[in-house]
């Protein structure tokens, strides 16, 4: 298959295959929520029996109760819970997009971008951060100080710890951008840009990127990034530019929040 050139930014449609439809969004997200809700049933109903059994090896192996695991290892648990929804919705859009229509994954967006798209990248970092801060500055005058909800497990983690801090940092820098942008850009803006005009597209991907993550608290955030991503995803047409915009601003506020863990007193 012959790759597709980069193009600059333009309102002319993407030209892309877009194979794949409607129902193959609602299938995606269909098959994400059963297939993680099984798998976490299935993984806590493991960890209830392993915590009833009588297993314990000093300096080897301890399981306390279930509860007392949830409370001390939350932050843990969650970045697992964060990891498996992730690998389920990337598999989905496999199965549906890449499977069901034959999309190609440099259909999706995976496609080389140009230098001058690699140029962008820190551009679009610091723009996506500026954008950010302002929209934050206009909430808060609006609303009053607040606090992101998100940030509630990390307050919760206790100490700094290496094993909570690699696995945060490669569920949240990592694995969520490649995911998220591959869903919300390659996939969902792709089908919107085939069927509206740019502006409409973009728009409408912002706003569902931000009503996805269901904190209504920092949904004009979230929006503000939402408008940014899509736009480097216009620009560069490649999904790469995409993930290491959003891993590198999801890497900056992980780096942050454990530093500020392992030294409370800066």
């Amino acid at each position: 298959m012959n790759s597709l050139p980069v193009a600059p930014f333009t309102l002319q449609p993407i030209q892309t295959r877009v194979r794949w439809k409607l129902i193959d969004l609602f299938l995606i997200l269909v098959t994400t929520i059963f297939l993680t809700i099984v798998t976490l049933v299935v993984f806590f109903l493991a960890l209830a029996l392993l915590t009833r059994l009588p297993i314990e090896l000093p300096g080897l192996i301890s399981f306390p109760s279930l509860p007392a695991l949830l409370q001390r290892r939350a932050l843990l648990l969650g970045m697992f819970m964060g990891a498996v929804f992730y690998v389920i919705l990337f598999l989905s859009v496999i199965i549906w997009v890449v499977g069901r229509r034959h999309a190609s994954f440099q259909d999706i967006g995976f496609r080389m971008p140009s230098l001058r798209a690699i140029i962008s990248i820190p551009v679009f970092f610091l723009a996506n951060m500026l954008f950010l801060v302002m929209v934050n500055a206009i909430t808060t005058y609006f609303t009053g100080p607040f606090e992101n909800p998100q940030m509630a497990i990390f307050q919760n983690a206790g100490e700094f710890s290496w094993f909570n801090f690699i696995a945060t940092f490669f569920t949240l820098a990592i694995v969520a951008p490649i995911v998220e942008e591959t869903l919300f850009r390659g996939v969902l803006y792709q089908w919107l840009r085939a069927r509206t005009n740019v502006v409409v597209a973009i728009i409408l991907t912002a706003a569902i990127f931000g009503a996805a993550h269901g904190i209504p608290l920092i949904f004009p955030s979230l929006f503000a990034v939402g408008l940014v991503l899509t736009i480097a995803f216009e620009w560069s047409k490649s999904i790469w530019v995409n993930i290491a915009v959003h891993a590198m601003q999801n890497g900056l506020v992980v780096l942050l929040v454990f530093f500020l863990m392992a030294f409370p007193q800066a």
